[in-house]
């Protein structure tokens, strides 16, 4: 409800006293997904059991923050695009300093909620951070088929409802060199189960993709 200096603040469309309360996950976190762990503890029970395709996620929120879920649902369904230049800025700050000069790979949208929210919410982050940043963004993968929803569906079901709905753009797959190949980052906004993450790590190394990051806003 406060008022935005326009200087300042207007391109975030967010206040610096609500900037400021946002907070970042701090370690202890899991090694692999990235969820908040107990110090002593690399990785957490569902981990330690799971395989996964992809070598790691980063998440740089909790989604059980209630300012992180109503940042991202302001952004996502209240159609607040200039909060896509908040998540620019942080996300940079991690993929420079952890995967810097990577390829950055954008989870595909469903083209029904691209129509239905009137933009691809990932996809305008990419091109911040493509703008802003520098980074170099390939638009490797596209959404094939439409799935249900996902909320609700366990990791089994989750990996079986996406089954076969994301497939390689081989125009864009062509511009990658054999050294870009190595190691790139897969961008997205939640990671839940890890299911979406594996679906697209799967068809990233059917394609020559040899280790594959993640790196999303928030985990839940």
């Amino acid at each position: 409800g406060k008022e935005i200096n326009v200087l300042t603040e207007y391109r975030y469309a967010l206040c610096k006293d609500c900037h400021d309360l946002v907070e970042e996950i701090k370690e202890p976190r899991c090694t692999k997904c990235s969820i908040p762990l107990v110090k002593g503890v690399e990785k957490c029970t569902r981990c330690k059991t799971s395989s996964y395709t992809f070598i790691s996620n980063f998440s740089l929120y909790n989604y059980h923050d209630w300012r992180v879920k109503e940042l991202i649902y302001m952004y996502k369904f209240r159609v607040k695009k200039k909060l896509s230049y908040f998540f620019a800025e942080k996300l940079a700050e991690v993929i420079n300093s952890r995967y810097r000069n990577l390829p950055v790979i954008p989870v595909p949208a469903e083209g029904k909620s691209v129509r239905r929210r009137g933009f691809d919410h990932i996809g305008l982050i990419a091109d911040r951070l493509e703008k802003y940043y520098g980074m170099e963004i390939r638009h490797l993968l596209r959404k094939k088929i439409h799935t249900k929803e996902q909320k609700g569906l366990n990791f089994e079901e989750r990996i079986g409802n996406l089954k076969g709905s994301i497939k390689i753009n081989s125009k864009e797959l062509l511009r990658l060199t054999k050294c870009e190949k190595k190691q790139v980052v897969l961008l997205d906004d939640i990671f839940t189960t890890g299911a979406t993450a594996e679906e697209c790590s799967k068809v990233l190394k059917k394609n020559g993709m040899q280790s594959i990051y993640i790196v999303t806003i928030a985990i839940d």
